[in-house]
């Protein structure tokens, strides 16, 4: 508690045509914990072979080990930390 880490997220497109990311969001019991920044303007073009980033911030607001969801899409990624 009173401390944040972060980390960069990148999605990288390893085929030959052209995606877009429609949507990317965190969710989690307490609101806050788990943050996005320097999201880029959605959707996202991402072409074939190119990598687009993110960054995704943890400030923990009680002690334990909270959790959440990082949502891409219609995919899900659990995350946790320890405050």
């Amino acid at each position: 508690m009173g401390s944040n880490s972060s980390a960069q997220v990148q999605i990288s497109n390893t085929g030959n045509t052209a995606t877009f990311i429609n949507s990317i969001s965190v969710a989690g019991p307490a609101t806050g914990v788990f943050t996005l920044t320097n999201l880029p303007a959605l959707p996202v073009k991402v072409d074939g072979g190119a990598t687009v980033s993110f960054g995704l911030a943890f400030a923990p607001i009680t002690l334990g080990q909270p959790t959440g969801t990082l949502r891409i899409d219609n995919q899900t990624f659990n995350l946790s930390g320890v405050g």
